[in-house]
């Protein structure tokens, strides 16, 4: 069985966005791991090159940047109320 040009290389173009997705999810999984672990200040260092997925990892840094803001604000008022 063969396969026609067109479909080869949809085949081609389907395998190497399964391969960038595989590593955006990767690196998401990493730092998210670490973050639920308590490191807040885990991100994702490469996000661009991804297409739409870009997006995704800016925005899942953005998150991390704002519960980290919020974690130290609300440390630094707590000791300041304490004191």
């Amino acid at each position: 069985m063969f396969a026609l040009p067109s479909t080869k290389r949809k085949i081609q173009e389907l395998e190497t966005k399964v391969a960038l997705y595989d590593k955006a999810f990767g690196q998401m999984k990493t730092v998210l791991a670490a973050a639920g672990q308590g490191d807040l200040e885990a991100r994702i260092a490469e996000t661009d090159g991804f297409g739409d997925l870009g997006d995704v990892l800016r925005s899942t840094n953005r998150v991390l940047d704002v519960v980290d803001a919020f974690v130290r604000e609300s440390g630094a008022s707590l000791k300041c109320a304490s004191e």
